[in-house]
């Protein structure tokens, strides 16, 4: 039997096969799309959260470019997939279902009629971008909810499912405060999460009284790092740390008096939500998909004068204090197996529903 002509993922229009029957499993199949290599922190952090406390419910897959650097509990993980092998590796999984995470990238697409499809947008700017045209998916997820001037040509809000993203409320945890104060930053040293202005206004600003340490730990590699390393030589009051496994974060995050995030852009951000598991507020810019992953859990800026203005305010221990518990409370909001919990729900109820497929 044959299906109405559908477009397939690789732009050309002909008949898709309906799916043959699939044999009894114990688990649906659940199969995470990456493409690129799997390393501390960002996206990867999230699928790995997924997979640990969703592996029982799904036989997990993940399928990338590039290496693997992290362990992923509860899956099969695939590593080294170029772009010719991934469609056929993907459809040899025989999935029930498919995340294709940042989906505008042509990678790994398989013939949308095999299995219901799911969207999952990390970076505000694929959200911005049109509507990709290669499948009608099942579900879309996002960490936020754009503005309708944000959303690209084709979405509609009511097609975005937004899950904040979550955190181990036993891992991150606070800890008494100490004389020195220390203003931290966890992230990739990139010019969409440290821009150069925000560094020449650090320098400009000089740390009146030197009052402040501040703390940067991450991926050092690439020519903007080594040009922000270079500008914040010789200061005694920065250090730069490198990469920090996952599992030393929450040590780290608690030695914070302050967590800055001067990006230009964010979807989410799972090293805000941490820190204010950790009782750390957090001094974020207000752009994207902060405002209401932070919430009242920290304080925004919309200029980098604005920044160390609030970071003058910080210096005020009984006001640290005060807005550190306010972000502790807001955290609570979202432990991460409940979070994680509603991907899986969303699924299911996309094959309950026979998108594309009945059973389970």
């Amino acid at each position: 039997m044959l299906r109405p002509l559908e477009k397939s993922p690789w732009g050309r229009r002909r008949a898709a096969p309906a799916p043959a029957p699939r044999a009894a499993r114990e688990k649906p199949v659940l199969v995470h799309v990456i493409p690129f290599g799997l390393v501390e922190h960002g996206v990867q952090s999230l699928v790995q959260d997924i997979c640990r406390f969703e592996g029982g419910k799904w036989e997990m897959h993940v399928v990338h470019l590039g290496p693997c650097r992290i362990k992923i509990e509860n899956a099969v993980v695939h590593s080294g997939v170029d772009y010719g092998r991934a469609p056929s590796l993907v459809a040899s999984l025989d999935p029930d279902a498919v995340i294709y995470h940042i989906p505008l990238m042509n990678y790994g697409r398989i013939n949308p009629a095999l299995c219901p499809i799911f969207f999952f947008f990390h970076i505000p700017a694929n959200l911005r971008a049109p509507k990709p045209d290669w499948c009608k998916p099942a579900g879309v997820f996002s960490n936020y909810m754009p503005s309708p001037g944000n959303l690209g040509p084709g979405w509609k809000p009511e097609e975005i499912t937004v899950v904040p993203l979550g955190v181990d409320l036993h891992a991150c945890t606070p800890a008494s405060k100490r004389e020195r104060l220390v203003a931290g930053y966890v992230g990739r040293l990139v010019e969409g999460k440290i821009p150069m202005a925000w560094v020449d206004a650090l320098l400009a600003w000089g740390n009146p009284g030197r009052k402040w340490q501040f703390e940067f730990y991450g991926d050092e590699t690439g020519a903007h790092a080594d040009e922000v390393k270079a500008k914040l030589a010789g200061l005694n009051w920065v250090s730069f740390h490198g990469i920090v496994a996952r599992n030393l974060l929450p040590v780290i995050y608690r030695s914070f008096d302050v967590q800055a995030i001067p990006s230009k852009s964010e979807a989410g951000s799972l090293v805000a939500v941490e820190a204010m598991a950790s009782g750390v507020p957090v001094l974020a810019r207000r752009i994207d998909g902060l405002p209401t992953t932070i919430e009242r859990g920290g304080l925004f800026f919309d200029t980098d004068a604005e920044f160390f203005a609030l970071l003058a305010e910080m210096e005020n221990a009984d006001y640290r204090a005060v807005v550190g518990e306010v972000a502790r409370e807001m955290a609570e909001t979202r432990p991460l197996a409940v979070q994680a919990q509603k991907y899986s729900d969303a699924i299911f109820a996309a094959l309950s529903r026979g998108d594309g497929y009945a059973g389970y």
